[in-house]
């Protein structure tokens, strides 16, 4: 196997390994593939920085392999073999990672590009399903936020995909309210048949009391006239009772179920402020972490510059040290 980013592919291990010639291969494939300027923004300019970085990956397997060889050939060179091997291996990894940092990078912007378009499909899929047991009101609400929703150019290629979120949420989200005005109509004609009963229902009861008591007032004057008056003004003073009690039980119930309705909607308030709470705090804590990391690698990274490290090579060793790269050593957070 040989690669491009070697020009021998004759040349001897020996050459390599053991005549201190591994710094020549290295500048040599290091030029190479820093020559070829490549834009990570662009189809063409990603599949030539991954052409790239894969070339790298293959010299060191090439390399790897001869060093391999050589080992076989001469056991009595093989520790300094060994050690040139780990340095080319590490040197080549490194230089991997920095030829394919630009494709790394735009790699990140596009996924959270992608991730941001997804989540605003999901957060209108999201008001389609759970806003569709609320009351007219808040579902009227909850389809001005849906129409607020401006589709244009600016979703790119999902542009179609939330055009069509957004109206298969609005379809579902007023197919809701208005069956949710139909039944609130229904409810509200419900309670004033309900409450007409009642009263009619009362007014009847009191009559009839009134009238019962009339005629035994009657009876009695026959007897007693004393015990008549007296009878009357007892039947009266419980039908009014009755009256005033049967408003107030109407009336208290009326209020009960207002104090229950409004104590189910704080509930829900106070579950989604709950809710948002939680993320919130879980964001911050996570930009908290980024910041104390960063804090103590700058922290580390002066100090090697103070003792005499060049910035670049100080920025190198604290991210390799911070991502594990070097055996035995770490960083306290």
């Amino acid at each position: 196997m040989t690669t491009e980013l070697i020009a021998s592919p004759d040349i001897q291990p020996i050459q390599i390994f053991a005549s201190n010639g591994l710094d020549a291969v290295l500048e040599e494939i290091t030029s190479k593939a820093k020559s070829v300027v490549a834009d990570a923004s662009t189809a063409k300019g990603r599949k030539i920085i991954a052409s790239i970085a894969h070339q790298v990956a293959r010299s060191k397997t090439y390399l790897d392999g001869l060093g391999k060889d050589l080992v076989a050939d001469q056991k009595a060179e093989i520790k300094k073999v060994d050690s040139e091997r780990k340095r080319m291996r590490d040197y080549l990894d490194n230089l991997k990672t920095e030829v394919r940092k630009p494709l790394a990078d735009w790699e990140e912007v596009e996924e959270k590009r992608i991730n941001g378009h997804k989540s605003k499909i999901s957060q209108m899929e999201l008001y389609a399903s759970e806003c569709s047991d609320l009351d007219s009101k808040e579902l009227s609400h909850c389809i001005s936020i849906i129409e607020s929703v401006a589709i244009s150019e600016d979703w790119e290629e999902f542009e179609a995909q939330a055009a069509r979120t957004k109206e298969a949420s609005l379809a579902t989200l007023r197919e809701a309210l208005e069956k949710r005005n139909a039944y609130e109509a229904e409810q509200a004609e419900l309670a004033q048949l309900r409450m007409e009963r009642e009263q009619r229902e009362r007014k009847e009861r009191e009559e009839r009391i009134a009238k019962e008591a009339a005629d035994h007032a009657r009876h009695q004057a026959e007897l007693e006239k004393q015990d008549a008056i007296e009878e009357i003004k007892r039947a009266e003073r419980e039908a009014k009772e009755a009256a005033e009690r049967a408003e107030r039980q109407a009336k208290e119930a009326a209020e009960r179920a207002e104090r229950e309705k409004r104590e189910a909607v704080e509930r829900e308030r106070q579950r989604v402020e709950a809710e948002k709470r939680a993320a919130e705090e879980e964001q911050r804590l996570k930009e908290a972490n980024k910041a104390h990391c960063r804090k103590i690698n700058n922290a580390a990274k002066k100090a090697f510059i103070d003792r005499g490290f060049q910035e670049k090579a100080a920025q190198k060793i604290v991210e390799l040290i911070a991502r594990g790269s070097i055996p035995n050593i770490s960083i306290n957070y």
